[in-house]
Order: structure tokens, then sequence, then C-alpha cells
């Protein structure tokens, strides 16, 4: 399955931006640069107004949010830290720190009401981005008056787009710097085969997310029924074994999960997937909570229906029933921190980056 236009359109607009230091420009290149910056946001806005049906289109019709009108190499500095020279990237909606060129911390400007602040009133080489409603702040700090200019200008025209458009969300301090997606946004896009990755507030959670060198201790699977719109969140528990159930009564039950993370199942035969999780589902419902030194050394797969089965090797084996993993390898060698990182999916399949979920409880409105 070919990716969505979308993407292709993501990928060539973001091609356009070249991630550099301040290199010396004349006022006819720091104009045009300015202009290029306005088209790539006006144009991928252009894209966004797309009707959209299904889940994935409106996946796909979000993510252009994620098209880079600006990239640089700058000293950043947050609250009360000290400088540090970063790689940022600025998208239509969203101010990215990378490291190792991954994002690594994500300010969501959409959701996220600011005040942007020149420092000093001759000259631009220090900015101030103040979150006041949730006590941040960010200072970008540039070599040249001219570097710093185009970055104003870019932030300028992302808080003049969406200041008015979006009612502003007050968020608790764990979501300030986490690429998040609201509940809602989830609720539209989640289909069959997703994935959702679980922080567990409990010491043993603790313990084993040390060892694996995790930030997730839990993982489960994502049903979506097309009859009546709603999602199954499908996990292993302890006392229960294989379960599912719909998501609101999940949350209600499940209050011991401190994060929640979203990855979706991306570049696949949707009917498909839909036939054969479902089918997978019917055959291991019920079946115990399994986990013992046997199943952890063991190398070789065991086949795909099992007695008992833990969070992860479900996962994989429900992986493996749709063709998207490896026969061979062991499925009680997914762990929870497998499904976190890059992995390799057989078919073209992929998962998209790990996103936050911003849960309607730990949200507040800003009047």
């Amino acid at each position: 399955m070919q990716r969505s236009q979308s993407f292709s359109e993501i990928q060539s607009l973001n091609n356009q931006v070249k991630l550099q230091d301040f290199v010396q420009q004349s006022p006819n290149q720091i104009e045009n640069q300015i202009k290029e910056s306005q088209f790539i946001f006006q144009q991928s806005f252009v894209n966004q107004t797309q009707v959209c049906h299904t889940p994935l289109e409106k996946y796909k019709n979000s993510s252009l949010g994620n098209t880079i009108i600006k990239q640089g190499v700058i000293h950043v500095k947050i609250n009360t830290g000290s400088y540090k020279k970063s790689t940022l990237q600025l998208t239509i909606e969203k101010l990215v720190i990378l490291e190792d060129k991954q994002w690594s911390l994500v300010f969501n400007l959409k959701y996220l009401a600011f005040n942007l602040i020149q420092c000093n009133k001759n000259s631009l080489r220090l900015i101030k981005i103040e979150f006041h409603k949730l006590n941040k702040v960010i200072f970008l700090k540039f070599n040249d008056e001219i570097e710093g200019k185009l970055w104003f200008q870019c932030l300028k025209m992302i808080d003049e787009k969406f200041r008015n458009n979006y009612r502003k969300l007050i968020i608790k301090d764990m979501y300030f710097g986490a690429n998040f997606v609201t509940e809602n946004e989830f609720l539209d896009w989640a289909e069959t085969g997703d994935i959702l990755l679980f922080e567990t507030d409990h010491y043993l959670a603790k313990i084993q997310r040390a060892i694996t060198s995790s930030n997730f201790d839990h993982v489960g699977l994502i049903i979506r029924k097309q009859e009546h719109k709603e999602i199954l969140v499908v996990d292993v528990k302890n006392n229960i074994g294989v379960d599912f159930e719909f998501w609101k009564f999940f949350l209600q039950k499940n209050t011991h999960f401190k994060k929640i993370c979203y990855r979706k199942l991306l570049n696949i035969e949707r009917g498909y997937i839909d036939q054969r999780i479902q089918e997978f589902i019917d055959k291991v419902y019920g079946q115990e909570f399994q986990l013992n030194i046997m199943k952890m050394l063991q190398q070789q797969s065991d086949g795909l229906i099992n007695k008992g089965y833990f969070c992860s090797e479900l996962i994989a084996k429900a992986y493996k029933y749709c063709q998207l993993l490896p026969q061979q390898k062991a499925s009680s060698q997914y762990w929870p921190v497998t499904f976190s990182k890059q992995i390799n999916l057989l078919n073209k399949a992929e998962l998209s980056q790990p996103m936050m979920i911003l849960l309607d409880n730990d949200i507040n409105y800003q009047l």
C-alpha cells in the first residue's frame, strides 16, 4: 500500500527548508526566506482543508501539521536551565528540539497559549516564548540579528494563525515538552492494529522500566468496531488474562496508568488487518496471564496460539498472525520497550512515532 498524498506533500515541502547555522545573507535573500516560509505555511493549510471521512484520512490530514517552515542550530534555554546549542525545527504547529536527529522535546503551539517577546527593543537576537498559564518559558538566542528576525517572523505567523482559532489548553507538567495528541484526536484516528504503550504508577513497574531501560512497562492493542464506531483496548491483565474493554471503561477501571502513548499502524491493507486481528483475539480471549523463566529463555517461536501470554507477547503474536513480524523469533522476546522503539515490520508496514494521549481529565481550558 502506498503512502498517502499527504505524506508526500509533507516531505516535498520539508525538503525546501534547509538546516543551517547562520550564513551571511543579503536583504533579498532574507526577504525570499520569509516568503518561502509563508508559502509553505499557507500551502500546508490548503492541504489540510480536505474533507476527511475515515480514521486514516483524519490522521494523515493532521500529520500535515508536522510540515517544517524553519529549522536551524540555536542556543536554547528552558525555564531556569542553562543555554544549550540545539537543533530546532519549527513546523506549522510545533516547536521541536532534536537529539540525534530524533524529536526530543515538542511544544505544541497550536494548543498552548504563549506570548512571543522581543527581549531587547533594539535587537531580535534574544527571543522569549512565554507560556504564562503554565509558568514555563523558552529562550532562543541567535548569533545574528537577521536569523533572529527570521525566527521571530515565523513564530509570529503561527501565533496569529492559532491565537483565536483553537481553545488553548492548560495542561499538567508531564505533557509540557511531550509530543501529545488530544483524546478526541486519538479517538478519531484509532484503528484495529494500532498500539498503546503505558507507564504504570507501581513500584514493580518502575523496576521493570529500569531493567529494560524503557519509559513503558505495558502494551495493548486497539480494535475498532465499525458498527458502533467505538474502540476496544485489548491487553493481558495479571488477574484476568487476555481481556478487552471499551476505551471509556478501560480508563475508569485502570487508574494506575500514569501515561498512555499511541502508535498508529501504517501502510497496511486495512480489510486484511481488521479480519486477522479479530480472528486472533477470538482465539485467545480469556487465556491466562503467563510469564515464567522458560518463556524468557525461549528463542524460537512455539506457534501462534498458546495457553497463556504476557502483554507484549500477545501483541507480537497478533502481529505475526497478520504477517507483520517474522515467525521464527519467539514472541516472548518482545517486551513493551520493543514496541516503543523503531521496529522493522514486514510488508512495508510501519508504526508512527509514539504520541502521548492528552486525556480529557488532565485538561483545563483557558478562559
